[in-house]
């Protein structure tokens, strides 16, 4: 009978030992997939898009790194951009 009681307790902690491992996150892209061309910083989606006035573009980088992905949602408006954080974008 003791013998039996020892064998469970064994198998509980190598089974639980062998359930606690550390949970590691996937790390976040800091890539733009396509169709999204970057990351480009503030200042150069300024200098080089038609960003519209009033854009806020740092509550648009939800991660604080100041780079963000653009799309030109229609080629015969320049001007209709999609304008994404790097990081929501998965590759």
């Amino acid at each position: 009978m003791r013998a039996k009681v020892v064998l469970v307790l064994v198998a509980t902690v190598s089974l639980a030992g062998g359930l606690m491992q550390p949970v590691h996150a996937a790390k976040p892209s800091r890539t733009c997939s396509s169709p999204f061309s970057g990351p480009f910083t503030f200042q150069y989606l300024t200098d080089n898009y038609p960003v519209p006035a009033g854009v806020d573009l740092a509550s648009i980088d939800h991660n604080g790194d100041g780079l963000l992905c653009v799309k030109t949602v229609d080629s015969k408006t320049p001007a209709a951009l999609n304008i994404a954080d790097n990081t929501a974008l998965k590759k």
